[in-house]
């Protein structure tokens, strides 16, 4: 597996389990401590994903709620 390649699946891994902590309205650190995951590599990948700008979620539609 490519360094690129190996990054996707990282990048995939993460934001599943951002979706899913998000989803349960959890605390990132008491989601990653409960799966057994590096909660440093939880709050890594939030920024990453922050500035690709695909973190957090946009909701479904486009339009925002007044």
């Amino acid at each position: 597996m490519t360094k690129q390649e190996e990054r996707a699946a990282r990048r995939a891994f993460w934001m599943q389990r951002l979706r899913e902590c998000s989803m349960a309205g959890e605390r990132l650190s008491s989601y990653a401590r409960r799966h057994e995951l590096k909660v440093g590599e939880g709050y890594h990948w939030t920024r990453v994903l922050k500035r690709e700008g695909v973190w957090p979620l946009q909701p479904v539609g486009g339009t925002a709620a007044q």
